[in-house]
């Protein structure tokens, strides 16, 4: 696949990264306009919501690292020609080798057989 489709691909996937703090920051309901977890990169990077009265309404912590990384996955697969299905379930998973499903892909092997083989056991 062309380049500019990779990049455009991991755009997309960090532009959703930065989509769930944005709706974990307007679930809370604060009128601070962004969190202070997003304003000072030298803080840690997980956004709890305000605190409410119920425990069950609360959304649970975005990690913001893990999304970029899933992202960066998502993207790699899709550039390799994994379904975007396939490559979302691979790309989560951080116990898969992915170099290895798009070296396998790249050979000719179908994604879903390459996902099966780079799977742990």
């Amino acid at each position: 696949m062309p380049g500019w489709f990779v990049l455009l691909a991991t755009v997309l996937c960090a532009a959703a990264g930065v989509g769930l703090i944005v709706r974990a920051a307007l679930r809370s309901r604060s009128r601070a306009a962004v969190p202070a977890a997003v304003a000072s990169p030298g803080r840690s990077l997980r956004l709890r919501p305000a605190s409410r009265s119920s425990a069950a309404d609360a959304a649970p912590p975005i990690d913001v690292h893990h999304s970029r990384l899933v992202g960066w996955r998502f993207g790699l697969l899709l550039g390799a020609g994994v379904e975007a299905r396939l490559a979302l379930r691979l790309a989560e998973r951080t116990d898969v080798d992915i170099h290895e499903v798009m070296s396998l892909v790249r050979g000719g092997c179908p994604a879903a057989v390459a996902a099966r083989i780079a799977e742990p056991l």
